[in-house]
């Protein structure tokens, strides 16, 4: 089964357009669950995927969305450690 996925992309001067993604509000992730965040975006843009830093603790999947949709971010903490998400931190 053969899943194809359009994808526009964005070029300024011959780089990528990059937006900041950064968190809208802070949250405690519990030990051993998930939580899915709304997070602001600096540059509005068409269909865009949103992939995390490496040097965050929690797992990040990444996310393709809709131009204008505001990002819905997953965050996994398989630890036994609760992690705060700070507002305004950058994923």
């Amino acid at each position: 089964m053969n899943i194809s996925l359009a994808l526009n992309t964005h070029f300024k001067d011959g780089h990528p357009v990059v937006a900041r993604v950064p968190i809208a509000k802070r949250t405690v992730v519990p030990p051993n669950s998930v939580v899915r965040l709304k997070c602001d975006m600096s540059v509005q843009m068409k269909d865009y995927f949103v992939e995390p830093k490496t040097d965050m603790k929690l797992v990040v999947p990444r996310v393709v969305r809709h131009g204008g949709d505001c990002p819905v971010v997953s965050f996994i903490n398989p630890t036994e450690n609760y992690r705060v998400l700070k507002k305004g931190s950058i994923i």
